[in-house]
Parts: structure tokens; sequence; C-alpha cells
């Protein structure tokens, strides 16, 4: 039986922080548009409107982060990948790679650590999707009892 792949994103507060980050690099890119703009020579004007260009972008792209913030981790019948975590290990490996699962305390806080057959794990930090967390380790435990070929007693 398959399932539809799933996918979890991350939390708004953290999208959130990203728009913020975005709003700074406008307001910068503003800023040196305006000045730009003010010198009375040809080029500069291109300079700033290029400059003016770049801050509608980065408050677009700002915008699309908290109305669909990125994917963190995703799950399907194959395995999983996790993106946008700096230094997580593995990013992606099938269910039947998987040794075991661990909660373990990391630098932030809560993380769910899949080590692999090779020795190599991947660690995802639960802090970035906190509202998701528990459903993502029930998934996580019941794709891989699901690639092994295990079944629920009940």
């Amino acid at each position: 039986m398959s399932r539809p792949a799933t996918a979890y994103r991350l939390d708004q507060r953290h999208a959130i922080r990203l728009l913020g980050l975005r709003m700074v690099i406008a307001a910068t890119l503003v800023f040196g548009a305006a000045l730009a703009l003010g010198v009375d020579a040809a080029a500069a004007r291109v300079v700033g409107v290029c400059l003016g260009a770049g801050a509608v972008v980065a408050v677009g792209a700002g915008a699309l982060v908290l109305l669909r913030p990125p994917v963190v981790v995703r799950l399907d019948d194959g395995g999983y990948r996790v993106r946008r975590v700096p230094e997580c290990g593995v990013r992606a490996a099938g269910w039947l790679q998987v040794d075991r699962v661990d909660l373990e305390l990391g630098p932030m806080g809560q993380t769910l650590v899949i080590r692999l057959q090779s020795g190599e794990s991947t660690s995802v930090p639960l802090v970035l999707m906190p509202r998701a967390a528990a459903a993502l380790q029930r998934e996580v435990h019941d794709r891989l009892d699901t690639a092994n070929g295990y079944r629920p007693l009940a």
C-alpha cells in the first residue's frame, strides 16, 4: 500500500525571521538605490534602478517564504530527504538503509537522529518545526516499519 509523500515545512516563526532578514537586505538596497539615483550620471542611474529591482525581488522572496515556508523534511515510501538544515549529515537515504531512529538533545534542542547501517547519520532539529515534531517522529517510525515489513499487532 503506497502512501503519498509528506512534506514537513519550516515553522512560521522561522519564516518570519527569514522575512525580516530579507527586509533588511531590501532596505539596504533601497538606500543604495537612492544614493545612486541622486548622482547625475547615466551609469549611476542604471545601478540605482538595478538596486531598486533587487529590493523588490528581496521583498517578494520574503513574502513567498512567509506564505509558503520551505520544506525541511520530505518523507515518501522510498526514504527521506532533508533540506535547509546545514550540517545535518546525510541528506537523503532509503528506509532499508536505516538502522535506528533516536531522539537526542543537540545544540538546537531535541533532535531526531536517523542512524544508517553505514554508520553515518542524519540529524533534524525539531525546533525547526515544533508543531509537527510529534507527527514527523510518528511518520518516520511508521514508514520505517512498513519498509521492513512490520505490521501493527492491533
